[in-house]
């Protein structure tokens, strides 16, 4: 809401900007067309001070925007960087996890699939990317399926990628954290 705020306003400065200086044309063929030369002049030397005037005002309007959209685009630019170094995290996780991870869309079809979760079905990347989860046929003794519900019960890839990121930061944690030495 505030951005589109900030846009008609910008807009609106502009669409009055350009009215102003359309006025000032208008005036001065008027003046020049309309009126004797020495009272045309005395008109024009007016429009001429209230244009430099004007000028000088939109120009430092002019400057401050771009001024605020340079700043605007360095922090872009800073936190496009930051997602990025994220970003190779999440996947440096993604490929070296020994743990199986694969993300589905809403229709449940496998999205992307890690090289642990190849090693843990004997499916390769390429052969379920598109497919329906079902066709891992992962299920224990007694029928029960082996994944997690929490998979199929969140709406959203958005959710479930946020999930994953979660898991894979908590993986990484646990893979971290030393365990404790047991007795014979």
């Amino acid at each position: 809401m505030i951005k589109m705020y900030r846009k008609t306003k910008i807009n609106k400065k502009a669409a009055a900007e350009a009215l102003f200086w359309l006025l000032v044309i208008v005036a001065t063929v008027i003046a020049a067309t309309q009126f004797s030369w020495e009272y045309a002049a005395t008109i024009l030397q007016y429009i001429l001070v209230v244009s430099a005037g004007s000028a000088v005002y939109f120009y430092i309007t002019n400057r401050n925007l771009y001024q605020n959209s340079l700043e605007q685009n360095k922090k872009l630019i800073l936190k496009q960087r930051e997602i990025g170094r994220f970003q190779k995290t999440v996947d440096l996780i993604f490929n070296n996890s020994a743990d199986g991870i694969m993300i589905l869309d809403d229709e449940q079809k496998i999205e992307s699939y890690s090289p642990g979760m190849e090693k843990i079905s004997g499916y390769k990347k390429e052969e379920v990317i598109g497919r329906n989860v079902s066709i891992l046929k992962f299920q224990s003794s007694s029928g029960d399926s082996l994944l997690p519900d929490l998979m199929f019960t969140m709406p959203g890839v958005k959710k479930l990628r946020h999930m994953l990121k979660t898991l894979s930061c908590l993986a990484m944690v646990k893979t971290l954290t030393p365990k404790p030495a047991t007795l014979p």
